[in-house]
């Protein structure tokens, strides 16, 4: 993306990390909440936060942060032109997807936790490389 310096007019060429800063957001969110939905199931009703935990609200998550996830991959191979994060986007969204449908057609409960979890955080991961990437290939000198 670039982008002009008010004060000289030069034009500089500025990395595009929010898909990757909003995406590891909303990863880290459904991580979390996978996690504190298994460890404390009835807090949230007691804070008057049960709609948390409907099947709703955890789709929501889940496909939330996938559909972030294939936008801020599609958005970083545009610059940075690298497989490797689109690999661990991948990765991510299916741990994530196999335990959001596991728990969801009763395959376990625990089995389908940590299939989320691990989902979630391997999309954060997902996110940062692809945020390196992003910088990286700003910071390189363009080929003549």
């Amino acid at each position: 993306m670039a982008s002009t310096t008010p004060s000289t007019g030069a034009t500089t060429t500025v990395p595009r990390t929010w898909p990757d800063r909003l995406g590891s957001v909303l990863s880290s969110a459904c991580a979390v909440h996978c996690g504190l939905l298994a460890l404390f199931p009835a807090v949230l009703p007691g804070l008057s936060l049960g709609f948390l935990a409907n099947e709703g609200a955890e789709w929501a998550f889940v496909l939330s942060a996938v559909a972030m996830a294939a936008f801020a991959a599609a958005a970083g191979f545009r610059h940075h032109r690298s497989l490797v994060p689109g690999a661990v986007f991948a990765a991510g969204a299916l741990l994530l997807l196999a335990g959001r449908f596991g728990e969801a057609l009763g395959a376990g409960h625990e089995l389908g936790l940590v299939f989320a979890i691990g989902g979630g955080v391997t999309l954060v991961a997902a996110h940062i490389i692809n945020a390196r990437r992003c910088r990286h290939a700003c910071a390189a000198p363009a080929a003549a």
